[in-house]
């Protein structure tokens, strides 16, 4: 374990960062975040990462922490797939941690993100149509429930940063470049077409219960790539990859 991770470093060290391009990758990035893995993970399910600079990975993780908060609180409880999500919820909050391990300070920055994120909880509304995959619940009216807004901005990065990742690990070393040029998409529909291309040429991987992999390659060698990634079998993430034609 010591050897492998010792190579994973300097591995990292001659490497760029997967995100930027720019900055050498010193860290290694979680491709799916640590946090995000349901309790149920078996230990031998494998959790990669990818060469990234301190910044990216730095700002990446707050955004991943702060999308998990809002995803995680809409997720069914009852969901199999996201076994113990619930609870990654709650301690995020400061409730169910041993305070002398983590330290009153640490305690109190969690409560300050409870408030800051309850304080952002509205009402529901009618004309505002729930995000793809999390509708309502079916043990209540619609009226009963309340509604967070989800920072776009942070899901698409997060996103991309997954696909980037994945392409880094499936393409042994493959950095997304000009002339490609990668895209998400978050529907609430089946895109036929992309469907039936996964279901025909794609490989599919599962991470875990919580994360599914569905990666398909374009032929004539262009280097075109399609994604479908599914996550607690609730969020489900578009990918592509495609040459930019000027």
């Amino acid at each position: 374990m010591i050897i492998i991770e010792l190579q994973n470093n300097l591995c990292s060290i001659f490497m760029l960062c997967v995100h930027c391009l720019k900055e050498t990758g010193k860290t290694r990035d979680h491709i799916f975040p640590k946090h995000w893995y349901p309790l149920d993970t078996p230990s031998s399910v494998q959790r990669p990462t990818v060469p990234s600079c301190k910044k990216c990975n730095n700002e990446l993780g707050k955004a991943e922490q702060e999308i998990f908060i809002k995803l995680a609180m809409c997720l069914d409880p009852s969901n199999i797939k996201a076994i113990g999500i619930n609870m990654k919820l709650y301690k995020s909050f400061g409730f169910f941690v041993d305070t002398k391990k983590v330290g009153i300070e640490e305690v109190k920055k969690r409560q300050n993100i409870l408030n800051k994120i309850f304080s952002q909880i509205k009402d529901y509304d009618p004309k505002i149509k729930p995000f793809p995959g999390f509708g309502y619940h079916k043990d209540f009216a619609p009226q009963e429930h309340k509604r967070i807004d989800v920072p776009a901005i942070e899901l698409l990065s997060v996103a991309k940063k997954i696909i980037r990742g994945l392409e880094f690990i499936y393409g042994e070393n493959k950095y997304i470049t000009k002339p490609h040029e990668l895209k998400v998409y978050f529907i609430d529909v089946n895109i036929d077409l992309v469907d039936s291309l996964l279901k025909k040429f794609g490989v599919k991987k599962h991470y875990g219960p919580g994360f599914v992999v569905e990666r398909a390659i374009a032929g004539g060698g262009s280097g075109s790539v399609l994604y479908r990634i599914t996550i607690w079998d609730t969020l489900v993430i578009y990918g592509s990859v495609l040459k930019k034609i000027n």
